[in-house]
């Protein structure tokens, strides 16, 4: 971790952003350069390596790799020293590692093998020219963009080879490349080095390119090192039937102990290479299919002769639905207050990409998950299922916005386009729509006359009402009482300032139903979020947000079901992309009993938020109101093998296990969830477990203790019920359903369907309650 001097000490030049990834020498950061306005990335070594080479030497060697310029090198912009911490600062690109793609895919396809090993030995072939050698060709440090190798962090290994003293040894191991190293790199200081090496470690390379590992692996440093010395590698041919042999025997020449036996440059063992595939081809001997050998040797021909740097940017695949997540832009603005706007900027620039019916767009709360990640890239892009990644930075200074972008291609790392917008603070949604659009035009996503409109033609809003919006969702994002709170504060002080702002009603009528059945008695917050709903429903008819909170007080509070159903369909009609709007309609359908259709709406509200821990669970709930209760707990267990420390998981499964009579589990689990956090709900469905223990008097405690708590707390008369019922005191138990009745709680619409019910469920009072609330 950089420290804040050292911020400070670069803050004329570069504003550091978040941590890109970190090895045993170094971390990565991605920064601003704010003489040039571009990206960067900036490598901070550890203090232990700067230490051995200090700071002479390290200037010294990274100004000769500074001066190297060729196609398949990452040039170097900058280095130095601040707050004792010796640094370095590459351009910013996407893509992934080599390494990165060699865990995707293990093995690569033979001609794609053989084009980066030509390129990287042409990188090396010219850095030996200067007088360079790298000393630590690996995986890591070739970067893959728009589908070419970029050869990094030239000079640092032979700072480090060379500083001698006693915290070389150390430093060598936190390099941490002992596969890739030559034999001469494992006889000592003072053992002559050559661009021969580079020669053996790319050879390496080209192994576990093919092979998919290196050619020598072991337990130990020390295991590997001995087989360097000693042991003759097997031939790749051996671990992959298809590389013909003459191409394997020569990858062997390049893998030779001594030197001398080494071809004797790069561009000597690409061309041996490239003799071979050639002469493979001509002889149509190996397994591997005559038109990969004959697409591999003419890669190699030509990266042989000549150096070609190829910008090439094929069409997405039209038949394929385009899919992107946003990840959370980073903050440059320097002030830790402003955390709220690029958390905003990203939702909205999410929301207005969602618009676009072509385009699958992972949700907000998905990518959000990434904020701090160090997850390369094309990880992501598995884990959210996606083919494109958008990603950048967001600051504000003197009135001004200045947004980053970048785009890749996950499916093939490529950085297809970037592009910085700086606009006044007033035309900051104007801004998202031209960002939006911009995206939609590199990955050819179509768009309808009426979604082109909508984005490109966003209504005015009084910046400072919008800039109090975005505050208020930041302030409800964590889901807790004082956060919802406050946003209604500042969601009414936006309105004060802008009382046609529609997304201000929605966002306070979505804030009131949240507060209901939780913080609120239903009496009291339902009818704000109606009338909140309503009103930004009259000033925007095609408010999806504001249609769902319509929907669902239509359905939970109105009891109007059919027509809080109709609602909701229509919200989904409205915005189809919105994960949120598809989640709370699953939910209705599940207290409707309709399980199946419920299913399949949680189904597509996972394709846009798959990591989700809230509406996973949210997706159990068909299982557990249909009693397939082991069902149900298989999938809360993977929820939680997943995230821990999400409370209302442990909650449902205590249920599930209650109402399997796995009465110690079910208590195991309540009790699990209170400790988390869990709210009055929890602590009654304790009393319920124990009351069917057979601990009456125990179970009678705790619902004193929740009495009481009503003085100060709203809790559930509906969960007290549940406790009277497990008690055998039915009388109590509908006196309380009768205040929920009249409180016109949500819970009652659940008592069709609700199996922790099914105590009272043969009382001729149950059925008839059922009736006036209008359940089937």
């Amino acid at each position: 971790m950089i420290s804040t001097a050292f911020t400070e000490a670069l803050a004329d030049r570069y504003r550091i952003g978040r941590e890109l990834g970190h090895g045993g020498m170094a971390i990565v950061y991605l920064a601003d350069d704010l003489k040039h306005s571009r990206p960067v990335a900036i490598k901070v070594l550890n203090p232990e390596i700067a230490a051995v080479i200090g700071h002479a030497r390290f200037l010294r060697e990274i100004e000769l790799a500074a001066r190297l310029n060729h196609p398949h090198i990452l040039t170097l912009h900058d280095s130095g020293v601040a707050d004792g911490q010796l640094y370095y600062v590459m351009p910013y690109i996407g893509g992934e590692s080599l390494r990165e793609r060699l865990e995707r895919v293990r093995q690569l396809p033979f001609e794609e093998a053989l084009r980066l090993a030509g390129e990287i030995g042409e990188a090396l072939e010219y850095a030996h020219r200067q007088g360079v050698i790298h000393r630590d060709i690996k995986p890591e440090n070739i970067m893959i963009s728009e589908g070419h190798a970029l050869v990094t962090d030239f000079g640092i290994a032979k700072a480090v080879g060379t500083a001698g003293g006693p915290g070389l040894t150390t430093a060598t191991t936190l390099l941490g490349t002992p596969a890739y190293m030559s034999p001469e790199q494992w006889s000592g200081p003072d053992a002559p080095i050559d661009g021969r090496s580079d020669v053996y470690s790319l050879a390496c390379l080209v192994y576990e390119m093919l092979a998919g590992q290196p050619p020598f692996t072991g337990p130990s440093t020390e295991s590997v090192a001995h087989q360097h010395l000693s042991l003759e590698p097997r031939l790749v041919s051996a671990l992959r039937a298809t590389v013909p042999d003459r191409v394997a025997r020569e990858l062997h020449r390049g893998l030779a102990k001594a030197a001398a036996d080494r071809p004797g440059s790069a561009v000597e063992f690409v061309a041996g290479l490239s003799a071979a595939v050639r002469e493979s081809a001509r002889r149509g001997r190996g397994g591997m299919p005559r038109a990969a050998v004959v697409a591999g040797a003419t890669i190699l021909i030509a990266i042989a002769a000549v150096v070609v740097w190829r910008s090439r940017h094929p069409s997405p695949d039209e038949g394929s639905r385009n899919s992107i997540a946003v990840l959370p832009l980073d903050d440059f603005s320097g002030d830790s207050e402003q955390g709220y706007f690029a958390a905003g900027m990203t939702d909205e620039l999410i929301t207005c990409l969602a618009k676009i019916s072509s385009l699958t767009v992972i949700a907000n709360s998905a990518s959000s998950t990434y904020r701090h990640t160090q997850k390369p890239l094309a990880r992501i892009a598995r884990e959210l299922a996606v083919r494109f990644i958008l990603e950048g930075s967001v600051a504000r200074s003197s009135g001004k916005v200045r947004i980053d972008t970048r785009l890749i291609d996950a499916s093939t790392g490529r950085n297809l386009w970037a592009e910085r917008y700086e606009r006044e603070g007033q035309d900051v949604i104007a801004l998202q729509g031209d960002v939006a659009l911009a995206v939609a035009q590199q990955i050819r996503a179509s768009l309808t006359p009426a979604e082109r409109a909508s984005i490109s033609s966003p209504r005015k809003v009084n910046p400072e009402a919008h800039e109090l919006y975005l505050k208020a969702r930041f302030s409800i994002d964590p889901g807790t009482r004082q956060g919802a709170q406050r946003g209604i504060q500042l969601f009414k002080q936006a309105l004060q300032l802008d009382p046609d702002y529609a997304l201000a009603y929605a966002g306070l009528a979505d804030d009131y139903f949240f507060m209901s059945g939780w913080y609120l008695p239903s009496h009291e917050a339902m009818p704000l979020a109606r009338q909140c709903s309503a009103k930004a429903l009259d000033l925007d008819s095609t408010l999806a947000e504001a249609l769902t909170i319509r929907g669902l007080v239509t359905y939970f509070y109105d009891w109007k079901f059919n027509d809080g159903l109709d609602l909701l369909r229509k919200a989904v009609e409205l915005n189809p992309g919105s994960a949120l709007t598809r989640q709370w309609y699953a939910y209705t359908l599940d207290a409707a009993g309709r399980f199946d259709a419920a299913r399949g709406e949680f189904a597509q509200a996972l394709q846009l938020d798959p990591v989700s821990e809230q509406l996973r669970w949210f997706a159990t709930w068909p299982s557990y109101y249909e009693r397939h209760f082991d069902q149900a707990i298989g999938e809360l267990n993977r929820i939680r093998a997943e995230d821990p420390g999400f409370w209302p998981t442990y909650s449902l499964l205590g249920e599930a296990h209650e109402s399997l009579g796995n009465l110690p589990l079910a208590l195991d689990e309540l009790r699990r969830a209170r400790d988390l956090g869990g709210n009055p709900w929890v602590v009654a469905a304790i009393a319920r477990v124990e009351a069917e223990a057979g601990r009456a008097a125990e179970a009678r405690r705790i619902l004193r203790g929740l009495q009481a708590a009503r003085e100060t707390t709203y809790v559930q008369t509906y969960a007290l019920a549940l406790v009277q019922a497990r008690l055998g005191e039915p009388d109590s138990a509908f006196s309380l359903l009768e205040e929920s009745f009249r409180d016109r709680s949500e819970d009652v619409t659940m008592l069709s369907v609700d199996p922790r019910a099914d105590p009272l469920r043969s009382d001729p009072r149950f059925v008839a309650l059922m009736r006036r609330v209008g359940l089937p």
